[in-house]
């Protein structure tokens, strides 16, 4: 898969990547499938664990670096401004889409 969406975290740019590894590990690590976890990130009702977790996946999906304080980026850049990328992550992956454009 080419493409994917990129995240702003720590004024870093960072791209993100719907592989099938990365997801599968992301449906094990949550318990919850990804049509759940879309419908939850979709309806505003994640946990921080869930977008972390989404996050994590999708950045290893793409080969790039889990920053060691990525929890400390995810709060500096606010909830609210990472969702909306979030959500079309997983549209893409439900879609076969990672082509999904760039937040």
């Amino acid at each position: 898969m080419s493409g994917g969406l990129t995240i702003m975290l720590g004024g870093v740019s960072y791209r993100l990547l719907p592989t099938f590894a990365a997801l599968l590990a992301l449906e094990e690590q949550s318990g919850l499938g990804l049509l759940t976890l879309a419908r939850r990130f979709a309806g505003g009702e994640f946990t921080l664990a869930e977008l972390v977790a989404l996050i994590r996946a999708g950045l290893i999906g793409a080969g790039e670096k889990v920053p060691d304080n990525l929890g400390a980026l995810v709060l500096a850049q606010g909830l609210s401004a990472l969702t909306p990328v979030l959500t079309r992550f997983l549209e893409a992956a439900l879609n076969g889409d990672s082509s999904a454009g760039k937040a």
